[in-house]
């Protein structure tokens, strides 16, 4: 019997009470979200995002995962949910490992979409609270659709709110604004901590106990009375060795041919966009001994591809180095997918990345202007970008660039750089997004320096505003000639194992991913487009029509 869930087989008879259940992600109805994003078309780039990001289907704008869905069903006839976040969860597996080790009975629902049966098992043994995790979420749509359901099935349970979404939201937005959007939301208790697990354990033996809310460090909750109660703020600085996932406490079950995993916290670079490392604290790394003890047992558990989600995976470099010939000494023969600099690169690395199994990895280029990399202040080279991406390929390491248009100080000159060195460098993939202007971000002291006006994806400054930016966007996508767009939702180079182990083969991705731009652009252009005859030539080609061998990795967790 499948199960979805991060629970221990347990009989009913022997079942412990229940501290805590710990819902992962939710992925809204993206045509709904897109309908959603029309009402701002006139005010900000963020519809011009979905629509340059998504197919339309219908009347409908749709993902690309959710066009080879179509594809596979018209292939097979048969219905597929693929889908990206089916592979684990790591921050609800972190989180329930933690709170085991602190003497908590807790279970975990990697997937809210396909766990809602999972969860109403978990909510009939009547746990003390619920906990849901933010990581993904830039909207609040999806936690409100998951607060409402458990609600319906269990009245008693305290829900708790935590992760990246509400550490953003409590230190970027005015207190009226947030009280407002935690009404919204529904739940009963928020964590406002960059990290968070320390703070869940303590409040959830608090709850457990009956014990006062107001002990328990960096709370935001409604009080009887209706107000918003904070409680002291408390840094909290988790051992990473000290809390690695011990993945035999969960069943075998638990897991699908792929899974995450990190090797550090934090960023030791400061790029002007971003505000992750101000959040996330001082950058902290496990030794290379401690990385070896959880690839060993993630391998002994039936893992085969390894998606690392360090921020720069390859620094320190030295360390790097060791963390590849641990990888071939062991001979684990994972495939595995990273974030990577290219400033911190040389021959011998990428020869050990290769023979470790290298199958891609993630370059936040950004830029192929020097003076737009200088603005955001990367220390880095274009001519060290095309080299590395050159030397990459020549291996057949796949790699994807990520690109910003409308950063301070881009111009059309700028711009046409980027689209130079793209043709130049011929990364696999790239991806390209509109300047979003983040006011928790270093830049945001720099407003009067580049005559910043406005946030979000509603904004301009001294050389541009977003709706160039839109129009430069536009631009790139139509003149990059080598490298294949991956959209910025559910479809990235992650994704490109996830499909490999549900039985799709590189060269059916390369091709679908062709198909999927040549829609996607033909309708940017304003062009009619043949939906029907492009998957009826797509699926004629060896290879799509063998429904047995192509399938959905549900990620089970019982």
């Amino acid at each position: 019997m499948p199960h979805d869930d991060f629970s221990l087989a347990v009989s009913q008879a022997s079942t412990p009470p229940l501290h805590c259940i710990v819902i992962g992600h939710n992925d809204v109805n993206f045509a709904a979200f897109a309908e959603k994003q029309k009402q701002f078309a006139d005010r900000s780039a963020s519809h011009s995002e979905v629509v340059t990001n998504s197919i339309n289907i219908g009347d409908r704008r749709h993902t690309y995962i959710e066009l080879l869905n179509l594809v596979l069903e018209r292939a097979n006839d048969r219905r597929y949910d693929l889908n990206t976040f089916q592979a684990p969860h790591l921050g609800v597996a972190y989180l329930v490992n933690f709170l085991r080790k602190a003497g908590l009975n807790a279970e975990g629902v990697n997937f809210f979409n396909n766990g809602r049966d999972a969860i109403a098992r978990l909510l009939a043994r009547d746990p003390v609270c619920v906990a849901i995790t933010t990581t993904y979420y830039v909207d609040d749509d999806p936690i409100r659709e998951i607060v409402a359901f458990v609600r319906r099935l269990n009245r008693d349970a305290h829900i708790v709110v935590g992760g990246p979404h509400i550490a953003s939201l409590s230190r970027s937005q005015p207190e009226r604004v947030q009280a407002l959007t935690f009404r919204s939301i529904g739940a009963d208790i928020h964590i406002e901590s960059p990290q968070g697990e320390k703070t869940l354990a303590h409040l959830v033996r608090t709850l457990a106990d009956g014990g006062d809310l107001l002990a328990v460090p960096n709370l935001t909750f409604r009080a009887a009375d209706g107000s918003l109660t904070r409680t002291p703020r408390e840094a909290e600085n988790n051992d990473l060795a000290e809390n690695i996932i011990d993945w035999t406490g969960f069943s075998p079950t638990a897991f699908t041919p792929i899974n995450y995993m990190r090797t550090a916290r934090s960023c030791p670079f400061s790029c002007e966009f971003c505000n992750y490392p101000a959040m996330a604290g001082d950058h902290t790394y496990l030794a290379v001994e401690d990385i070896e003890r959880e690839l060993r047992a993630m391998k002994e558990a039936g893992v085969r591809d390894v998606v690392f989600i360090d921020d720069t995976f390859n620094v320190p470099f030295p360390r790097f180095k060791q963390i590849c010939r641990m990888m071939i000494r062991n001979r684990f023969d994972f495939r595995w997918v990273s974030f990577f600099r290219c400033s911190s690169c040389d021959d011998e690395a990428l020869d050990l990345m290769r023979e470790s199994g290298c199958l891609g990895v993630y370059l936040g280029v950004e830029s192929g202007a020097p003076e737009i990399l200088k603005n955001m202040r990367k220390f880095a080279r274009i001519d060290r970008y095309c080299e590395s991406i050159g030397k990459l390929t020549e291996r057949g390491i796949l790699s994807l660039a990520s690109m910003i248009v409308g950063f301070p100080g881009e111009t059309a000159e700028t711009v046409r750089q980027s689209i130079d060195f793209l043709n130049e460098a011929k990364p696999s993939f790239y991806n390209v997004q509109v300047y979003y202007h983040d006011t928790q971000a270093p830049i945001e002291k720099r407003r009067a320096e580049f005559d910043i006006a406005g946030a979000g994806y509603a904004w301009r400054h001294a050389t541009m505003d977003w709706r160039e930016a839109i129009t430069h966007k536009e631009k790139m996508i139509h003149e990059v000639r080598h490298s294949l767009q991956l959209p910025l939702y559910g479809f990235s180079i992650w994704t490109v194992p996830y499909l490999q182990r549900s039985g799709l083969s590189l060269e059916q991705i390369l091709d679908f991913t062709r198909f999927a731009n040549a829609v996607s652009h033909a309708e940017i252009r304003g062009e009619n487009v043949d939906l029907d005859g492009g998957i009826a030539a797509l699926i004629s080609r060896p290879g799509w029509r063998h429904p047995a061998e192509i399938h959905a990795q549900h990620v089970q967790m019982t």
